[in-house]
């Protein structure tokens, strides 16, 4: 199969025009830029730990909602009698990436969680890794620890991470 506009390669695999768009729009997440775009000057502390409670509330379901979309249509894709064996195959290395992927994200955050981030939200993405905790600020220590967690589960490098805290 060819590579064209409309699909994606990722790791020798080519993903056809109806399973690229989904993907893309996967990698994504908006409650992390609609977070960042509000003004927190004016709220009271309960209102500021409210609004984060719902930050990551809404960025777990808006991933989880997402990826279960991706994953009901490469599950169509593979019941389509249209689709060749070379696309089928494509999208059973697209659903286990996925599901890999996911199982990353639920280690390092639950490690995080150990170190004692009450929150955390990890977004594994192609060459990239953010995590996003819940903290007024963090200390060198805590940034080692959130990196070393990151560096060591996910394989990538320092210049890979990003780590945004979220007061």
């Amino acid at each position: 199969m060819k590579v064209t506009p409309n699909t994606i390669e990722k790791n020798g695999v080519i993903l056809t025009e109806k399973i690229a768009p989904k993907i893309r729009d996967q990698e994504s997440n908006t409650a992390l830029n609609n977070y960042q775009n509000r003004n927190n000057t004016s709220m009271t502390d309960e209102e500021k730990e409210e609004k984060k409670e719902n930050y990551f509330d809404t960025a777990f379901k808006e991933r989880e909602d997402t990826r279960k979309e991706a994953c009901e249509i490469i599950e169509e894709t593979l019941k389509d009698a249209k689709v060749s064996n070379e696309e089928k195959a494509s999208a059973i290395a697209k659903i286990e990436e996925i599901g890999a992927r996911m199982e990353k994200e639920a280690n390092v955050q639950a490690l995080l969680k150990a170190k004692g981030f009450k929150n955390a939200l990890v977004i594994i993405s192609e060459g990239g890794v953010t995590a996003v905790v819940s903290s007024e600020g963090l200390t060198s220590a805590q940034t080692l620890q959130i990196q070393d967690i990151l560096t060591s589960e996910t394989g990538l490098t320092l210049q890979n991470i990003k780590i945004i805290p979220i007061a």
